[in-house]
């Protein structure tokens, strides 16, 4: 079972401590995605014990309509799907993990086979907390809850839920389900500032977890936002959007295709995360400010920024979006 214990400051947000079956999340905390974990493994200047230490992990799941009908308890896509994302949670070596679900845009709505299908994949997979699925569309929740609830009691289930929010009137209902329902995840993909409110409001200086849920690195003023989320919103544990595989693959194979010139300037326009001060500078502001020859040390004491410089992240452009999530994914531990 989950127990949170959370320590409110107003200027410097929440310490506090998860506990799941003797394994303990020191929060604020940054939960890497399976993408990340792939990153640390291919990042040059890293060993695996630099990051065995990641207390908590996620992996997200993309869902079309066809893949969420298919998904029938026991059936042959069901166990073709829980192989495939058994294969994803091992390659996340944090002790703690967690199954997020995203839907494309096919996907208009949830029956309640579905969300206890999903319930299922995430028991049989042996994740640590057992998320309720939300989605962005006029979802009755209250129900999708109230299924949940009736499935972990039904089937003895001695894993803690987590409700996902989407949007602020949902925090209210939740809050109504505290004894049952032992975490909150916050669906951050598309930006809500009423919602940020309702959790500083009304879920800060409550004793329960807050998960920010593909938490973006800035919003569009361009300001760093993860300081601001944990500090001045209260979140306790953090991770960043994951893209479907076609955004991705899309993604990668316009950057192959460019010249090694192109490469380059691209890559320049690459942020780096300062966790000193939460920036979000572009690299190529760091360099022209401090020099290539700064060491990167001098902003983030991680394993892999104690080792290279500004310059080293222009050396190889093809490597700096892995060194970019493997020093983000390390530099909160």
């Amino acid at each position: 079972m989950s127990i949170f214990s959370a320590d409110v400051n107003e200027s410097n947000g929440r310490t506090g401590l998860i506990e799941i079956d003797n394994k303990k999340v020191a929060t604020p905390s940054y939960a890497p995605t399976k993408n990340e974990f792939e990153s640390l493994s291919l990042s040059s200047g890293i060993d695996k014990k630099d990051y065995r230490d990641i207390e908590i992990g996620e992996v997200v799941c993309w869902l079309d309509k066809d893949q969420l009908t298919n998904i029938v308890k026991k059936d042959g896509f069901y166990n073709s799907k829980k192989y495939a994302l058994s294969a994803d949670l091992k390659i996340i070596t944090a002790k703690t993990k967690i199954l997020h679900f995203n839907f494309f845009s096919d996907v208009k709505s949830l029956n309640g086979e579905q969300i206890e299908n999903l319930l299922e994949l995430q028991y049989d997979l042996d994740v640590d907390v057992i998320q309720i699925p939300n989605h962005y569309i006029d979802l009755d929740y209250s129900r999708a809850v109230e299924k949940a609830i009736e499935w972990k009691r039904s089937k003895g289930v001695n894993k803690p839920l987590m409700g996902v929010v989407c949007k602020s009137s949902q925090i209210d209902y939740l809050k109504t389900k505290f004894k049952e329902v032992e975490s909150i995840g916050i669906n951050l993909s598309q930006f809500n500032q009423p919602t940020l409110v309702a959790v500083r409001n009304k879920l800060k200086t409550e004793d329960v977890w807050i998960h920010g849920i593909s938490a973006p690195m800035s919003h569009e003023n361009k300001r760093g936002t993860l300081g601001v989320l944990i500090n001045y919103y209260g979140f306790d544990t953090i991770s960043n959007p994951v893209q479907n595989s076609k955004s991705a693959r899309g993604f990668g194979g316009s950057f192959a295709k460019m010249n090694a010139e192109q490469q380059l300037e691209k890559t320049k326009t690459q942020k780096y995360f300062k966790p000193i001060d939460y920036e979000l500078p572009k690299i190529e502001d760091l360099q022209k400010i401090h020099g290539s020859k700064h060491k990167l040390s001098g902003f983030c004491s991680c394993p892999i920024c104690t080792k290279k410089t500004i310059e080293d992240l222009l050396i190889n452009p093809t490597m700096t979006s892995h060194f970019n999530k493997s020093h983000r994914s390390l530099s909160f531990h």
